[in-house]
């Protein structure tokens, strides 16, 4: 065993030979070599799967929170983008008929206050220095009045919250609609969209 051990000595005092450095060279080689072909398609999924979650979570909590009030369920909000006091509860048990006998809190409210809360809390996966909702450099988080939202108007990662119809229209002219729209991208870098509305009025 001494004697083994005292041969492996020896030939670590000689060094590696060149075709050894060579081999060790070559390998790094290619190892680089995948990684850099590989680590950015796991970052570019990476951001697709997350703005896909957030999208969804987005989704199921405006569902959630409407459906609940329709049932006369107080709901709350917050904490919301530069909002004082930055939380709401909107009383739906005291408040779930407006003038016309239609919802009081409407897809308006719904996805308004949706929309201050994920500003605050939300971040982008492709500019996590921003929120979900800041709109970017391609327009904003909110679309007043209008669920036809325009693709170009969204940034990788960026997602538009929106309604469209008049705030009473539950009394059987039309629908009063939240809607949602995310470009979540593609592997190559592209616009991909998600998008989801619905009709307040339905969850009565």
């Amino acid at each position: 065993m001494l004697k083994m051990f005292g041969k492996m000595l020896d030939r670590n005092k000689k060094g590696f030979t060149l075709i050894e450095l060579l081999i060790v060279v070559a390998i790094i080689g290619i190892l680089a070599a995948v990684g850099a072909s590989v680590i950015p398609n796991l970052l570019t999924n990476a951001k697709i799967k997350c703005a896909t979650a957030n999208h969804q979570e987005i989704w199921n909590t405006l569902k959630t929170k409407a459906f609940a009030c329709s049932a006369g369920i107080d709901v709350t909000y917050g904490p919301m983008y530069q909002r004082t006091p930055n939380t709401i509860t909107l009383q739906c048990s005291k408040n779930t008929t407006g003038p016309s006998g239609n919802h009081y809190y409407t897809a308006d409210n719904h996805a308004y206050y949706l929309y201050l809360e994920g500003r605050e809390t939300i971040k982008s996966c492709y500019e996590t220095s921003i929120s979900t909702f800041s709109g970017g450099n391609k327009g904003k988080g909110w679309s007043n009045g209008n669920c036809n939202i325009p693709n170009t108007n969204i940034d990788l990662g960026q997602s538009v919250l929106g309604y469209n119809g008049n705030p009473y229209l539950c009394g059987g002219h039309g629908g009063d609609n939240a809607c949602l729209k995310t470009n979540i991208g593609d592997k190559n870098g592209n616009d991909n969209f998600l998008y989801n509305i619905i009709d307040v009025c339905q969850l009565n």
